[in-house]
């Protein structure tokens, strides 16, 4: 929903917001903040250094969204086709978050598709 808000400049309804996930035409930018292996990395360094029951049940739960992720949207999930490297944050900064080129070959959109 945060890349809806920062592409849309706007506040809608969710049901607005998960239609525009499912057609991709109004998002044509993937910021995915939050969904990154770098994060990942980054959550079990700090578990490494401050052990503790709370941070270690966070990054499980984190890795196991990831994770599930990964193999459900790049395998699985036909219609978004994402390139197996999609859930780096860096390469998504690589191809400047385009929608269409974080795909695999397959059906994509064009960009007369695109509303935003």
């Amino acid at each position: 929903m945060l890349d809806y808000l920062i592409i849309t400049k706007r506040v809608d309804t969710p049901r607005k917001i998960m239609e525009s996930y499912k057609t991709l035409q109004i998002l044509h930018k993937n910021y995915f903040l939050f969904h990154a292996w770098e994060w990942a990395a980054l959550l079990l360094l700090l578990l490494a250094l401050f052990p503790s029951l709370l941070l270690a049940s966070f990054v499980a739960g984190y890795l196991t969204h990831m994770i599930i992720d990964q193999i459900y949207n790049t395998r699985f999930l036909g219609k978004f086709n994402l390139k197996n490297l999609f859930y780096f944050f860096l390469y998504r900064l690589k191809y400047g978050f385009d929608v269409i080129r974080l795909r695999q070959n397959g059906p994509i959109l064009t960009t007369s598709e695109r509303i935003y």
